[in-house]
Formats: structure tokens, sequence, C-alpha cells
């Protein structure tokens, strides 16, 4: 004897528990629920955005061992299991910050070449935004300490660099002076060219 499926409305005789061949299987499957930045395209872990992969997130989420990704099958410590994921699409607060020129701290590049310049950008994993200008580039950081840290990065990476740094008084706030980092450094050939002669040379960093 036919009956209706309580989930779906569908007429059938495979019954099982009230619900239809389809809606058992439906039941079956584990969500996983991932949010994902569109602008930066981080993860979000608890109240943390971090760089990894839907698979890698998956795969922790639900502890499994093995992972088919494209049959969306996790072998887990419960056994085999499938797996859907609900996706929802947001922009993370630091991307909101960026698009709106926020910033806390300032790197000022100076002395590099284009191709030198792309390879530092390249080196940087937390959000940034950058201008353009005649003497160089500026990149603007989130965040007061990622100036100084990617500082430290360049002059591991290149010779002959000169690390200087300031602050500027932006407001005060309950009584505090809120201030904004600046580090410049910068990349001193002639420096170099005067040392290999014997010479001094002084250069000042604008």
């Amino acid at each position: 004897m036919k009956k209706f499926c309580y989930k779906c409305g569908k007429l059938t005789e495979n019954l099982e528990n009230g619900l239809c061949e389809n809606c058992r299987k439906d039941k079956n499957v584990v969500k996983v629920k991932l949010v994902l930045c569109t602008k930066c395209g981080k993860i979000k872990e608890g109240k943390v955005w971090k760089s990894k992969s839907i698979e890698s997130f998956v795969k922790k989420r639900l502890k499994a061992k093995e992972i088919n990704f494209e049959k969306r099958i996790a072998k887990t410590p419960k056994g085999i299991v499938n797996f859907e994921i609900k996706l929802e699409k947001v922009i993370c607060l630091h991307c909101l910050k960026l698009a709106s020129g926020y910033y806390e701290s300032v790197m000022q590049l100076r002395g590099f070449s284009e191709s030198e310049i792309e390879k530092i950008l390249s080196k940087i994993k937390e959000p940034f935004f950058t201008k353009h200008i005649k003497r160089g580039v500026d990149i603007y950081f989130l965040r007061k300490p990622v100036a100084e840290k990617v500082a430290r990065r360049v002059k591991k990476m290149f010779k002959n660099i000169e690390v200087k740094k300031s602050f500027e008084l932006v407001t005060v706030k309950n009584g505090q002076r809120v201030y904004r980092n600046y580090v410049s450094v910068r990349k001193n050939e002639k420096k170099r060219t005067a040392n290999r002669r014997g010479g001094n040379s002084k250069n000042k960093i604008t």
C-alpha cells in the first residue's frame, strides 16, 4: 500500500520511519557549514579567519582520516559518511576595513625595482592595500605590528636595507592618544656602490 513521505510528500510503497528512499539518504548526509570571505578567500574557523583550503577545513570538521572531495565521502572514526557543504559567502571584517580605507600601520618601500616590490607583496599574508608613488610604494596594514614584521622579513630578503620607524598621532580616544605606525624601508644602492669604492655615503630616507 502506497503512503506519502512526510518530508517531501512523495507517494511510494518504500517507506521507512515515514521517509522515502531519497529523504532517508538526505537524512544520513552530514552537512558542513562553511563561511567564506569573497574578497580574501579566507575561511572562518570559530572566531578566526584562516587561509586554508575548503578540503582541509571539511576534513578537520569531520575529523576524517581520508576524504574524497569530489564524491563528498569521508572516512571518519564513526565510519564512512556522505557530506554536503553549506556555503555562506560574506565579506570578513578585515576586508570591510580595507575597503573603507582603515589602517593602523604603513610600510614605505623606497629604492626597490617593480619586480622586487612584487616579490615582497607576494610574501605578505596579512590583509593590505597599496598606493604607488614616484619614489616607491606605500603598503597599508590593519594592525600596528604587521609593518615592522614585514620590514624585518624584507631586511632578510635583500642586502643594504635601512629601516626607520616613526609615529603619527591620529586621535585621542577615552583620554588616551592613538598613534599610527610608519616604517620606512629603503634599499640603499648608492651606499653599496660607495662602500665598494672605499667612500662613505649618507642617504636620507624619505
